[in-house]
Parts: C-alpha cells; sequence; structure tokens
C-alpha cells in the first residue's frame, strides 16, 4: 500500500473517521497530512514520523503542549484512538528497505496561515513582530512556572543534547562551511564560526536554562483565522490571535535562544516583504521582554544567536539540497534570505547591531 491508503485505512480503524480527504503537506523531517473528517468537518494534521529522535522526547513534548492548552495557548493537541493512545505505529512501504516501522500521531488542525506564508505588507509585518516577541515571551514565562532547570518531566539524553539545530551546537555546522561558493559569504562565515566558538561556551553558564520550543519560527507562528480582520486583531490578546506548532524540538537551553531563532526567521520574513529586518529583528525583542526580560549575559549574546540560525539555516539548506534537489522551494523558503542578512549584520558588526536593538539599556553601550 502507498501512504495514503495506509492512512485511509489508520483512521477508518484506528480513530474511527471512516470518511476522510487526506492532502500531502510539505514537511522538512516527516511526512505530514492534512485530514478532514467530511462527516464531522472536523481537520486534523496527520504526522508520519522519521526523526529518530522524536521518539525519546515525546513526554516532555506532550508535558509541553498539554500546560500550554490549559494556559489558553492554540496549541495541536493530540487525537487519541479508539483504545486511548496517543501514538501507534505502522509499516510503510520503502523502496531500499522493503518496509518500515513509523510512528504515527493525529492532532488538531490550528486553523489559519502561517506567518512565513501570509501575504504581509511592510507596516504589518512590523506590527505583527512586535506581537510575536510578546507571544514567545508569553511561552517561556508560563513554561518557566512550570519546568525548572531540575523539575523537567524528561531529562536531555546525550544523544539529544547533541542535536545539530540546537543553537548551542552550532560549531558542530562547520562541516558544511565547504558547501558555501560564494568565497566572500564563506569567509564571512568562517570568521563568524570562530567568534561563537570565542564567545558562546563560555557565556553559557550565565544564560537562564529551561524546556524551550525549540524551532520558534515564522513557519510555526500561526495567524489564525479569528485574526484575519483588523478590527479583531486589535480586540484580541496575542493569545487568540495566533496558534503555535510544531514543539518536535523542543529540549533544555538557554532561553534566550528561542528568541533568537525567532528574531532571524521574522527578519528573514522581513527580507522577503520588503521591510526593514533590523526593525522587525528588534520589534520581536522588544515585544519578547515585555513578558520576558533578558539579563545582561542574555543581551550580549543576541548577535550571535541570530547570526547561529541564519547561518545554520543557510549551510543546512546546501545540505539538504544536495539530498533533496526535487524539494527546493520548501527547503530554500526561508533560507534564501540568509545570505544577505549574514553579509549585512556581519559588516554593521555586533556591538553597533546590538545597540540598535538594545539602546540605552545594552551590554555594548559605553
Amino acid at each position: 500500500m502507498d501512504d495514503f491508503e495506509t492512512i485511509r485505512e489508520v483512521l477508518r480503524k484506528t480513530y474511527n473517521i471512516l470518511d476522510a480527504r487526506v492532502t500531502k503537506l510539505n514537511g522538512y523531517l516527516d511526512k505530514n497530512f492534512w485530514v478532514k473528517d467530511d462527516k464531522t468537518s472536523k481537520q486534523y494534521i496527520l504526522r508520519i514520523i522519521c526523526q529518530k529522535r522524536f521518539t525519546k522526547i515525546t513526554k516532555r513534548m506532550d508535558a509541553l503542549i498539554n500546560h500550554l492548552h490549559s494556559h489558553g495557548f492554540k496549541v495541536p493537541t493530540l487525537l487519541r484512538t479508539n483504545e486511548g493512545r496517543a501514538r501507534i505505529t505502522e509499516k510503510f512501504a520503502n523502496n531500499s528497505e522493503g518496509f518500515v516501522e513509523r510512528q504515527i500521531q493525529v492532532s488538531d488542525f490550528i486553523s489559519g496561515r502561517s506567518v512565513f506564508e501570509s501575504d504581509l505588507n511592510p507596516s504589518d509585518l512590523v506590527e505583527i513582530a512586535n506581537d510575536v516577541g510578546m507571544l514567545g515571551g508569553l511561552v517561556n514565562k508560563c513554561i518557566s512556572e512550570k519546568f525548572s532547570i531540575n523539575s523537567l518531566i524528561e531529562n536531555t539524553d546525550d544523544e539529544d543534547s547533541k542535536f545539530i539545530w540546537f543553537t548551542e551546537n552550532f560549531y558542530d555546522m562547520k562541516i558544511y562551511l565547504p558547501l558555501v561558493r560564494d568565497a566572500q559569504l564563506q569567509k564571512i562565515i568562517s570568521q563568524f564560526f570562530e567568534l561563537f566558538k570565542t564567545k558562546v561556551p563560555s557565556q553559557l553558564k550565565h544564560l537562564r536554562y529551561g524546556l524551550v520550543h525549540g524551532d520558534f519560527s515564522d513557519m510555526n507562528i500561526i495567524l489564525t483565522d479569528e485574526s484575519s480582520d483588523e478590527e479583531t486583531r486589535l480586540r484580541s490578546s496575542v493569545k487568540d490571535k495566533y496558534g503555535i506548532i510544531d514543539f518536535e524540538h523542543c529540549h533544555h537551553s538557554p532561553v534566550v535562544f528561542d528568541l533568537t531563532v525567532c528574531m532571524a526567521y521574522m527578519m528573514t520574513k522581513a527580507a522577503s516583504a520588503n521591510a526593514d529586518p533590523m526593525l522587525v529583528g528588534g520589534n520581536v525583542l522588544d515585544g519578547f521582554r515585555q513578558n520576558f526580560p533578558l539579563n545582561k549575559a542574555e543581551k550580549d549574546i543576541l548577535f550571535c544567536g541570530v547570526m547561529a540560525r541564519l547561518v545554520s539555516s543557510f549551510l543546512m539548506s546546501l545540505h539538504s539540497l544536495e539530498l533533496q534537489p526535487e524539494n527546493k522551494g520548501y527547503v530554500t523558503g526561508q533560507s534564501s534570505q540568509c545570505p544577505q542578512l549574514i553579509r549585512m549584520l556581519w559588516m554593521r558588526g555586533e556591538h553597533p547591531v546590538t545597540n540598535s536593538w538594545l539602546p540605552g539599556d545594552n551590554p555594548h553601550m559605553t
């Protein structure tokens, strides 16, 4: 059976969804499908999980989502099977291996469009950037009230803690540096690797750690249907206006790196929407700090955190294109703006950039 036949059979037998429409969605590591139950009109996201690390993080991921849901955040809660299970395992045909076992989960569909997919004019994007920052600050404040360093639902194991996408592991990305063909850009990125290696490890002990989303990007922040008109947006809180999806990168990390990931991707969105990336990044930061103030070390590391995610996104897109050239549109969706932003930030310099984001109270002011 192909994926669609297997999925429809699973939906019928395991979830009692008898009349389902199934559409394949874009995916990076896993396979994602939109499902509509034509009998009830309810919509879901079905995920075939291909990440090996995923099975090790489900306990803390589920606890995190349940906690946020209980505090009014729009997050995708799991649909339980007829037997009450959160996930099942099914066999799928694989050309090279015959059949492979994969986990399947079905969760609520948050109706709306991601910030990444939304067609936004520059002024709207600047406003939304502040909202997104406020949302990020609220999320991390809410998480920190339950999941402290010493009370994580599940400790991060050695293998998971080394996941290359985590900002604290950024230096491992250097293996992909030879993929950069532009000599000037390769030199800039090489110099940044050395700055990161010199500065960040020594600063980690001064940063506050917690359980974080791990990929708080414009692709994973949903402008819900409830926020489609301006009047509703003005009345609603950020909890009502925005949804948050894809918690598969949740892990124990410096909280500030959740912010810098968000700043980096919102800046790529700004570049594609002809908005000012520095203004948009600064607005994300301002919104975040309203609900989660930063300490001195966290302010001092903003530049490195943002640069690290821009470089990571760019390098991993080059690597992924070698593996999946047919998936170019999706793989380069966010990363296409990264080279110009990397050049811009590096040419402006660490201290001037931080000073522009934090006028009057940042660690680089003299």
